[in-house]
């Protein structure tokens, strides 16, 4: 997908998760926020790689153990 798809689809679902917050669907509301957490790190991901600093992250994140966790908790 491109960023533009990936950006449609997050704010599409974040404007669904409005909609079940304000109607008290707390569980399906987070689940769908969680999709739009997705669609936003695909993107972030892919934006690494597109800029050439995928490579740079990788090599940081194995000499800072800090940098890997937090890394790792963002990916998912």
């Amino acid at each position: 997908m491109d960023r533009t798809t990936l950006q449609q689809l997050a704010d599409t679902r974040l404007r669904g998760t409005d909609a079940l917050l304000a109607s008290g669907q707390w569980y399906a509301a987070y689940y769908l926020l969680g999709y739009c957490v997705e669609c936003a790190l695909t993107y972030l991901e892919k934006l690494l790689e597109i800029s050439g600093l995928k490579s740079d992250l990788e090599i940081r994140s194995k000499a800072d153990s800090k940098l890997e966790v937090n890394w790792n908790l963002v990916k998912g």
